[in-house]
């Protein structure tokens, strides 16, 4: 796409069961530089994904639908006011 290389990460219910979701993001999370996330303010996955992202000090911009953009920095809670 591009010239993008994409990679795909289904999540693997039969074998995590609940928890598939969650050990995907940890995959996708050790192999990327950095997350660009659109979050609808309720995803846990996605919540959970710039968690791990943070985890390994990853940087992490992003847009909450109808709110706020967010980038991960030191300096305050993260929100940047639009």
């Amino acid at each position: 796409m591009n010239g993008l290389k994409v990679y795909e990460y289904p999540a693997q219910w039969e074998l995590y069961g609940k928890q598939a979701g969650f050990v995907r993001n940890r995959q996708m999370a050790l192999v990327a530089d950095g997350g660009v996330e659109l979050w609808d303010g309720q995803s846990r996955g996605t919540y959970h994904m710039r968690g791990q992202l943070q985890d390994m000090e990853k940087p992490v911009f992003g847009y909450q639908f109808g709110f706020r953009l967010w980038e991960n920095d030191d300096t305050d809670d993260g929100w940047l006011s639009m």
